[in-house]
């Protein structure tokens, strides 16, 4: 009888045990996510401002920035080719964000500052729209997406006419 009320209390310290261990486990697993999320955060507000700090260390990308902010700017062709090569660098800061928001590292308020951002980028820069809508679509990314990062785009190409 002894041996059998040990078994049970050992049985019991063990399923105890087994309990605390996966405890321990969600908690590691949700802190380690934590870190992941700031870490994406982190990485979006850098590769913002490396964008910012291309444009500001070089004269060109700053004229062209400044004439980018008409709708429809006179670009000469090596104009044309830097507002292809500055679309691509925020195509491939936004596409960060669809790839954290695919894998559930970005928070909804991240997603909502981002896609904040984006709108803020055409707002500030509307003739870069058409760099974009080119880019994008020879990237593969249509208009008729559903990824709430793409769709943001878009809609904000969409309603400066260059959808093309």
């Amino acid at each position: 009888m002894k041996t059998e009320h040990l078994n049970d209390w050992l049985a019991l310290a063990a399923n105890f045990g087994v309990i605390l261990g996966i405890g321990f486990l969600v908690y590691e697993l949700q802190q380690a996510n934590t870190i992941a999320q700031g870490e994406a955060r982190d990485r979006n507000s850098a590769a913002i401002f490396d964008i910012s700090q291309a444009i500001a260390e070089n004269e060109r990308l700053v004229a062209l920035t400044v004439k980018l902010r008409q709708a429809t700017p006179e670009l000469s062709e090596t104009e044309h080719e830097l507002a292809r090569r500055l679309a691509a660098m925020y195509v491939s800061q936004w596409g960060k964000l669809v790839i954290q928001n695919s894998t559930g590292l970005l928070p909804e308020s991240s997603l909502s500052f981002g896609q904040a951002g984006i709108a803020a980028t055409f707002d500030q820069y509307p003739g870069l729209a058409p760099h974009l809508a080119e880019y994008l679509s020879y990237r593969g990314v249509t208009a008729g997406t559903t990824n709430p990062v793409w769709r943001v785009v878009w809609t904000e190409i969409s309603a400066r006419g260059d959808a093309g």
